[in-house]
């Protein structure tokens, strides 16, 4: 996957995570990289982190080195936008 992806993933992860620390409702992201297998992984928590888990909450991983498809990446930014409005929204 392209560096340029993985770089506003992981940057869009941040900014959620600079916001609030995933708990009482707030959105949790948690990123990974492996330097073994060459792949990082985002976890997405809706609700941060609770005893149960949201249906909707995402895992993603994605290959440094190889090719990721175009529509988990889609998949994924698109939820973390979703969760950095939502994180926004406790400040308001």
């Amino acid at each position: 996957m392209e560096r340029e992806k993985i770089l506003k993933l992981v940057g869009l992860s941040l900014e959620i995570s600079q916001m609030g620390k995933g708990k009482n409702g707030f959105p949790c992201i948690f990123v990974n990289s492996d330097g073994v297998d060459g792949k990082v992984e985002i976890a997405a928590y809706n609700n941060g982190i609770c005893d149960g888990l949201d249906p909707s909450d995402g895992r993603y991983v994605f290959n440094l080195i190889g090719d990721t498809s175009q529509k988990i990446y889609d998949t994924c930014l698109r939820h973390l936008e979703e969760l950095k409005t939502k994180a926004e929204g406790f400040f308001q």
